[in-house]
């Protein structure tokens, strides 16, 4: 059994791999993302007949895993070579969590975040909700990324106070 295992583990890692997930922690966060997702999906599908959340908790463990791979992929950079990735916020990391995030910013990664969070926000709440959101992260997304040139870098703490905007400018747009 556990051989069987292994050649499974070996089999993911190696599929990891080839999709550019060469640091071994990162391959091993995500094939732990995938067996937890995969996992959800065999104990939740069969139950989908009697509880309609069933789909919508397969659905969901889904998009997480693919938000978190796609993150995981640039966060892996931290530890490498590949700071040469950064685009326009190349002046600006400080070394910690906030290069980790810069480093990664990929168009891909970007775009991969913003659609998922767009299409799920119009299923849940609606155009006018969502454009509000949207309104209210990016003027504070606009005065976070002035301080971050006016203070000569992002470090972790810009990062954070950019998620907390985010869920904040949900919480303020559900209200209008």
């Amino acid at each position: 059994m556990t051989a069987m295992l292994r050649r499974m583990r070996d089999r993911l890692d190696g599929w990891l791999w080839r999709r550019g997930y060469d640091h071994p922690a990162v391959r091993e966060l995500v094939r732990w993302q995938i067996v937890l997702t995969g996992l959800i999906a065999v104990v939740c599908l069969p139950l989908a007949a009697v509880w309609a959340g069933a789909w919508s908790l397969v659905a969901g463990t889904v998009i997480v895993a693919v938000n978190f791979s796609s993150l995981a992929r640039f966060g892996q950079h931290l530890a490498g070579r590949t700071f040469t990735r950064m685009r326009l916020s190349r002046d600006i990391p400080r070394p910690g969590l906030g290069a980790l995030f810069l480093s990664g910013a990929t168009g891909g990664a970007t775009l991969t975040a913003v659609v998922s969070a767009l299409v799920y926000s119009l299923l849940l709440v609606g155009p006018l909700v969502t454009f509000w959101a949207c309104l209210f992260n990016a003027a504070v997304i606009w005065v976070l990324a002035g301080l971050a040139r006016q203070q000569g870098g992002i470090n972790g703490d810009f990062c954070g106070a950019a998620i907390l905007a985010g869920e904040l400018a949900a919480c303020l747009a559900g209200l209008c």
